[in-house]
C-alpha cells in the first residue's frame, strides 16, 4: 500500500512540470542476510551500498511479525542509522546495520524504509529528495527455534 502511494505520488510530482520533484534513482542497495534465530532472538542484518553516496541517508530497519493477517513490529526491533554521506562520486564502504526481536514462534521478515537527499545534480544543486521501502524474504520460525533446538 505505501509503495502504491509513494508511486503514485512520484508520478504526478513528474507531471506537474517540476523538476525538483523529478524522480531519482535509487541512490543505495539494499541487501538482506536473512531472518535467523542467535541465543533466542530473532535478527536479521541489512547492508547498505550506495554509489554515489547520498548527501543524506536515514535508514529506519525492524523486524516485523505476522501473528495474524497484518505484519506488525515486534518487540523492539526498530533501530534508525544515519548513513554518512556527502554526494561524492566514490562509492562509501558498505553499511551493515543487525536488528533483533524477541522470538516466538510465528512469520518474521525484516522491513526497512530509507529516506535522504540524493547527489547533487546539474538540474538539484541540493540534491533530490528521496523515500523507499523493501523487506527481506519472510521466514516461519517454530517454537523449538526459538528454544535453540531449531
Amino acid at each position: 500500500m505505501v509503495k502504491q502511494l509513494l508511486a503514485v505520488a512520484l508520478v504526478l510530482a513528474t507531471q506537474a512540470g517540476d523538476s525538483s520533484c523529478a524522480p531519482t534513482p535509487k541512490a543505495c542497495d539494499l541487501s538482506f542476510v536473512g531472518i535467523t534465530v542467535q541465543d533466542g532472538r530473532v535478527q536479521d542484518t541489512v547492508t547498505v551500498t550506495c554509489k554515489p553516496r547520498p548527501v543524506r541517508h536515514l535508514l529506519h530497519a525492524e523486524i516485523q511479525y505476522k501473528p495474524f493477517d497484518e505484519w506488525d513490529v515486534y518487540g523492539r526491533s526498530p533501530t534508525i542509522y544515519d548513513i554518512p554521506g556527502d554526494g561524492t562520486e566514490g562509492g562509501g564502504r558498505p553499511v551493515e546495520l543487525t536488528v533483533t526481536s524477541q522470538c516466538s514462534r510465528g512469520a518474521y521478515r525484516t522491513h526497512v524504509h530509507t529516506e535522504g537527499t540524493g547527489p547533487a545534480t546539474e538540474q538539484a544543486p541540493q540534491g533530490i529528495p528521496f523515500e523507499f521501502e523493501d523487506t527481506g524474504w519472510q521466514k516461519y520460525v517454530t517454537a523449538e527455534d526459538c528454544a535453540g533446538g531449531g
